[in-house]
């Protein structure tokens, strides 16, 4: 009984001074990560970068270490969990700050990469699951958020940044939705903070990924129910998060994608079978237009949809859909 008791006491002992151990590491860490580094640039969990005519993205971490003490930084990458390559820089500090600025380049194929951040030999970050792909916008009205509760596929190839608000994405945008996610199509409508992406929109990612090993970013920005005019932007504040324009510009470019957009697919004009609709209908079009090429150049292509007989009650949508054919 005695051996047994001493074995017990011996065994907590080495428990606790593990245990103690492993505190003190995630606090060291935790520590380090949070008051000693500052990120400018730095990729997120689950991030897609867009690729550029080599097939490749750059992956950049630029900020400062404002600790002295650290003699080097060093940035190691993983594909698919195996080791690649690593990026190191000395540290070189001024009033007690030094900058660093370092890069990875990743493939756009159906791969996820991992990086770890190390300040000497220190860990510091981590970030999982960052990929290389293409990125599209899909916006109009009901036909282009479409969900069905049925289609529950996920992927970790087809990601979407943000979420839908409530009201079919009619409700006002909170600023602090911007994170990366899996695309979602069996979610949305009245329900609110949805990565939603719509049925069409996700199946086309799926599409994507099997034909071509390509994983894709889709954001979808539609909105039901209301004219064309309604999804203009304000030109005085583009990034308005009470508007449908704002709302999309502001996920965007909070992506860090704007620049880097493969297509634009618009889907709406249900309301439009109405007059004055389908009357400023190509007016519309016109200012859309040239409002998109302002705000995500380098756009490649604009898929413009023609609304299909019976997605709306309006009583010329035949008027309509001669404006979409124009």
């Amino acid at each position: 009984m005695i051996l047994k008791d001493t074995l017990m006491t011996s065994y907590s002992n080495l428990f606790f001074k593990n245990s103690l151990a492993i505190l003190i590491i995630f606090f060291t860490v935790l520590s380090i990560s949070s008051q000693t580094v500052k990120y400018n640039n730095v990729p997120a969990d689950l991030q897609l970068y867009p690729r550029n005519v080599q097939d490749t993205g750059n992956v950049i971490f630029n900020g400062e270490v404002q600790t002295v003490g650290y003699d080097s930084m060093y940035i190691e990458m993983f594909k698919n969990e195996v080791f690649q390559s690593r990026r190191s820089q000395v540290l070189s500090y001024t009033a007690g700050i030094a900058p660093f600025n370092l890069s990875h380049k990743i493939h756009a194929e159906c791969s996820e990469y991992k990086f770890k951040i190390f300040l000497n030999t220190t860990l510091v970050k981590t970030i999982s699951n960052v990929t290389c792909g293409d990125v599209y916008l899909i916006m109009g009205q009901s036909n282009a958020i479409e969900v069905i509760p049925t289609f529950t596929y996920t992927n970790e190839y087809c990601r979407t940044f943000g979420l839908h608000t409530g009201t079919y994405n009619g409700d006002p945008y909170n600023p602090a939705d911007t994170l990366w996610a899996l695309s979602k199509a069996d979610v949305g409508g009245l329900t609110p903070g949805i990565p939603v992406v719509g049925v069409w929109g996700l199946q086309l990612q799926k599409m994507l990924k099997e034909t071509y090993n390509l994983p894709t970013c889709f954001i979808n920005g539609g909105r039901a129910s209301g004219f064309l005019s309604i999804q203009l932007r304000n030109n005085g504040n583009p990034e308005d998060l009470t508007s449908i324009y704002g709302r999309l510009l502001y996920r965007v470019r909070k992506a860090h994608v704007a620049n880097d957009i493969k297509a634009i697919i618009f889907y709406g004009g249900e309301s439009d079978g109405y007059p004055p609709g389908y009357e400023n209908y190509l007016a519309n079009w016109s200012i859309i237009h040239s409002q998109w090429q302002q705000d995500y150049p380098g756009y490649n292509k604009i898929f413009a949809l023609q609304v299909r007989p019976g997605c709306s009650s309006g009583e010329e949508l035949d008027q309509l859909r001669e404006k979409q054919r124009q």
